[in-house]
């Protein structure tokens, strides 16, 4: 609490100048985060051409089981035939060898392409989960941003308002007073009309800055207004 108050005052003490640069630094963030939306989705991309050659490596392994399987019926049919012919001990147990170290072949493969697709999912899915992870924690980081931002700019736009309020209760107690007083001496129409001429305008009584017109103070109360509906429009 007390270094959001410490920070409250710092940003109290912003003009208008500090606050463009601050919204200038929250879009600059928002860019990178884009940036980074964008490598992480070229990242997406190439892990999914990665699983399309895994898949493409999987059908080419299937195709060279089937030809073993296919080798397999056919060392079986050879071999039934040879069963069915007068006995050759040494054909039927050249057939057994043939048939044994097909089958080896084939488990193998098939292990070798279980344990590539296994490693491939594991891979994938890692990186897709750190991918989400990043983008999470990046949109978080720009929210969180963005929330600082507008509460600096509230704070600042709320000070301004309440310095407008106090200018324009001290002009109604000074015109109350003045009404009560004796009426001052005219002055020329054409001093204020020459120093409007010159670019300067009459500074008010104490020698303080001129007050805001009345456009300018609505168009003033417009934007405070609108700024403070939407930390509404978020928390909704």
């Amino acid at each position: 609490m007390p270094e959001i108050m410490h920070e409250i005052k710092r940003l109290q003490k912003l003009n208008r100048g500090d606050l463009m640069i601050l919204l200038g630094q929250l879009e600059e963030e928002l860019e990178k985060t884009e940036q980074e939306n964008e490598r992480l989705k070229d990242k997406i991309s190439g892990l999914e051409a990665e699983n399309s050659a895994l898949q493409q490596e999987k059908n080419s392994l299937l195709r060279k089981n089937g030809e073993l399987v296919d080798t397999l019926q056919a060392v079986n049919k050879r071999l039934v035939e040879r069963e069915s012919q007068p006995a050759n001990w040494q054909a039927v147990e050249s057939f057994a060898r043939e048939l044994s170290e097909a089958s080896r072949q084939a488990k193998e493969q098939v292990s070798v392409l279980k344990q590539l697709e296994q490693k491939r999912r594991e891979e994938a899915l890692s990186a897709r989960e750190t991918a989400q992870r990043e983008a999470a924690r990046i949109v978080e980081a720009a929210q969180q941003e963005a929330s600082l931002m507008m509460q600096r700019v509230k704070v600042k736009n709320l000070e301004m308002l309440s310095s407008i309020q106090a200018a324009v209760s001290r002009a109604h107690q000074e015109y109350g007073a003045e009404g009560r007083c004796e009426k001052p001496p005219a002055v020329p129409a054409e001093e204020p009309q020459q120093a409007e001429a010159d670019g300067k305008r009459p500074e008010t009584e104490g020698g303080g800055q001129p007050g805001l017109s009345t456009d300018q103070l609505k168009q003033l109360l417009k934007v405070i207004k609108r700024l403070n509906r939407q930390p509404e429009e978020e928390a909704l």
